[in-house]
């Protein structure tokens, strides 16, 4: 039984560096930096094997060899692979633009798009049973993720409800790429974890400072999750439960590769939950992981482990409460 189930996408990543990102009509030069997995729903479930957590990935793959090599990848990273499935044709592809810290990306679903509600449905009732949490994102089309919410629902019904929790499995959503969601979905959420791009979309709010990103995050409450946490990259984060919202100073650290940065905190997030971290400690312990993460090139390449993020977080005094010693993990 796995802790935590994903439920995303699998692409196959080849990313280039540039002086600048291309303005449309556009060429600029540049140089091939390498290719390798990503995909939200991959990164996120390889990023919660190297902290130590059992997770399972329900995704797609096409029978090409990208989707082999995915596969693999999954295998010796020790996520659970009963909600993987494979279909005809190729498996999602990504191109990824860097300059200056920054990412651009384009991503072709491939198999991705074949994650249906029956499909969804089915691997769920396959890798899901039991689980304490479940992760979301908007790579997945709009019937997966409406089912493994109405998945989630079910299992709730009837269930002994822990002291100050909703019964499991929780729900995570991190609604990226920013795109309109079902409502059904974010009333099913719990917590919601966006950027700040993202949160604009979303809240229908601008988002330029901290300020702005609390007011955001308030209004994401709003829409049905318990939790809502808005990352600003270099300016931290802020974390919002209801109406309250509390900012967190960002680590300061050299940016190599943001790709698979949102991923890892995601990830991370949901890891240092299950562990007993609040939504606070908790975020700060992502910040921690995704500091590792933009250190480094590619995607899932660049998911760190417990140990790592631990280096980096030692010295922050993350809290469950305040008047409470630190967190640590057992």
């Amino acid at each position: 039984m796995s802790r935590i189930v994903v439920v995303g996408a699998a692409n196959w990543d080849r990313t280039w560096r540039l002086p600048a990102l291309p303005e449309p009509g556009t060429t600029v030069l540049g140089e091939f930096a390498g290719d390798g997995p990503g995909g939200k729903g991959l990164n996120m479930s390889v990023a919660v094997a190297r902290l130590g957590g059992e997770v399972a990935l329900v995704a797609r793959l096409g029978d090409d060899d990208a989707g082999a090599a995915l596969r693999r990848l999954l295998e010796s990273e020790g996520v659970e692979l009963a909600g993987v499935t494979a279909t005809t044709g190729p498996s999602g592809q990504a191109a990824i633009w860097l300059a200056a810290g920054e990412a651009t990306i384009a991503v072709a679903p491939g198999a991705n798009a074949t994650l249906d509600a029956d499909t969804a449905t089915t691997a769920l009732a396959v890798c899901g049973e039991g689980c304490e949490l479940i992760i979301l994102q908007a790579e997945s089309g709009d019937a997966s993720l409406a089912a493994a919410g109405a998945w989630a629902r079910g299992r709730r019904a009837g269930a002994p409800l822990p002291a100050g929790r909703r019964p499991g499995p929780q729900l995570m959503l991190s609604p990226a790429p920013a795109r309109e969601l079902p409502e059904a979905v974010w009333t099913a959420s719990d917590v919601v974890v966006c950027n700040r791009a993202e949160a604009a979309f979303h809240s229908g709010m601008a988002v330029a400072d901290p300020l702005e990103a609390e007011d955001a995050a308030i209004a994401l409450c709003a829409r049905g999750p318990q939790t809502a946490v808005v990352t600003l990259g270099g300016d931290g984060s802020v974390v919002a439960r209801r109406d309250r919202a509390t900012y967190l100073p960002p680590f300061s650290v050299e940016v190599i590769d943001p790709t698979g940065a949102g991923d890892c905190f995601c990830a991370a997030f949901a890891y240092a939950s299950l562990e007993g971290f609040d939504a606070f400690a908790s975020a700060g312990w992502a910040m921690a992981a995704s500091a590792v993460c933009v250190g480094r090139m590619g995607a899932a390449a660049a998911m760190p482990t417990r140990d790592e993020v631990e280096r980096v977080a030692h010295s922050v005094d993350l809290r469950r409460d305040p008047g409470m010693m630190p967190a640590e993990f057992s």
